[in-house]
């Protein structure tokens, strides 16, 4: 099984369950992202503003643990931010669709939709902005050492590198 976010790697065995969940909350994320640059979302507080910014922290501890490193991610945090999730887009017809009432809520998203999702930043696939403020400089630090740490193992190409590298920086 290769890796959800798009580095190429084959997930050993015992992180299947990490990267299928990498998925579904990107997935979420994907949903969340399409409807705020939709303008469905009220204002910059809207509690689905709050949601988005846990699931792209959510899913960033998923992606460190995912690839091996040390962290403080559980499954149990990603099956309870899907199930937030779940339930506030219930209600909103342009996010989902309902097969009938005994039915999960399935996303309504298209081919298209897919075709945008950024595999590293979910949250940001329509957007192209961060779900929560200006990050600090010890913050980008961070993110800037890990991307490259991801590029020197191979785990990005130059371009992924590049554009990651680009989107930490803006």
């Amino acid at each position: 099984m290769e890796c959800f976010c798009g580095c190429g790697a084959t997930v050993p065995r015992d992180r299947r369950a990490l990267n299928i969940q990498a998925g579904r909350v990107a997935l979420e994320l994907l949903a969340w992202d399409k409807a705020r640059t939709g303008g469905y979302l009220d204002t910059p507080g809207d509690p689905a503003e709050r949601l988005i910014e846990k699931g792209a922290g959510c899913y960033q501890r998923l992606l460190r643990a995912l690839h091996g490193e040390h962290g403080d991610y559980s499954l149990r945090e990603g099956d309870d931010w899907v199930d937030a999730s779940e339930a506030k887009r219930r209600n909103r017809p342009y996010m989902t669709k309902k097969w009938n009432l005994l039915a999960r809520n399935e996303l309504l998203l298209h081919g298209d939709d897919l075709g945008r999702l950024d595999h590293l930043h979910p949250e940001l696939s329509f957007s192209g902005r961060p779900s929560r403020g200006p990050a600090d400089s010890g913050d980008v630090a961070g993110q800037l050492e890990r991307l490259g740490a991801l590029h020197a193992g191979g785990l990005l190409t130059d371009d992924e590198f590049a554009a990651a590298k680009a989107r930490v920086l803006e």
